[in-house]
């Protein structure tokens, strides 16, 4: 996703000015979002722990349950929590006030594609959530590539853009693992590319519904997130069901 996979996702990492200014310099816009985002997306080392004390806990207080109710169960817990997020954000001012060191780098995008890149780290996040739930370990850089990209398709989906299969289908699942055998650094910066292009403040107005035309705006975003998290848990739960060989 970027040159030092040791250095993608980090969550609250301090850089210095020269750091960032050294990435500002080599990265053009569209480069320069997709950083943005894997800078403020949650640390995959994070979020393996919390779904692993997510499913002891519910085993804990479950012991029955088969893993298709677990997985519904942690999914359900972290789409909401996700979705809330997403409504109750206030922009770009609270994220870069809790994140030191970000403030350098979302200012040279602009202020169009730091709204963007924001709610996309929320989509992200949810993302690699969801992947660790239905058994990707996001350590792994296969898990972390995977969520990006089901986070980047699902926003262009929602935007209308022309994809040979939905998503949350079955050749959705195959059109997901062809990408991930290929060139899929290239392929995720392509669809990142695509989102920041297409999620304009202008754009917005075309795309989503009641006349919204502010991207960070609540409504926008629910509408966002609602979609990507239906969109990838259904990816995700038949891709597991397949690769169990559980019919559907």
């Amino acid at each position: 996703i970027a040159k030092a996979e040791t250095k993608t996702a980090v969550d609250a990492e301090m850089l210095t000015e020269e750091e960032d200014a050294a990435l500002i310099a080599e990265n053009d816009q569209s480069n320069l979002f997709l950083t943005a985002i894997e800078k403020l997306a949650a640390s995959p080392e994070k979020v393996h722990a919390q779904v692993a004390t997510m499913r002891s806990n519910y085993r804990a207080t479950h012991p029955c349950a088969d893993e298709k109710t677990i997985h519904d169960a942690l999914a359900k817990d972290i789409i909401r929590k996700q979705v809330w997020l997403a409504t109750a954000s206030g922009g770009a001012t609270g994220v870069v006030s809790v994140i030191p060191g970000i403030g350098t780098l979302l200012a040279a995008l602009g202020g169009g594609l730091t709204d963007v890149a924001i709610c996309m780290k929320i989509q992200v996040d949810m993302c690699l959530y969801l992947a660790e739930i239905y058994g990707y370990d996001v350590t792994e850089v296969d898990g972390r590539n995977l969520a990006f990209l089901i986070a980047g398709l699902g926003s262009l989906e929602k935007a209308g853009a022309p994809f040979a299969a939905k998503l949350g289908g079955n050749a959705g699942v195959k059109m997901v693992r062809q990408y991930l055998k290929g060139a899929v650094l290239q392929t995720i910066k392509e669809v990142f590319k695509r989102v920041g292009l297409t999620f304009t403040r202008k754009a917005v107005e075309k795309i989503l519904p009641f006349g919204i035309s502010i991207f960070v705006g609540g409504g926008a975003n629910y509408l966002l997130t609602r979609y990507v998290a239906c969109t990838a848990n259904k990816w995700f739960r038949m891709d597991f069901d397949d690769r169990a060989g559980i019919a559907g």
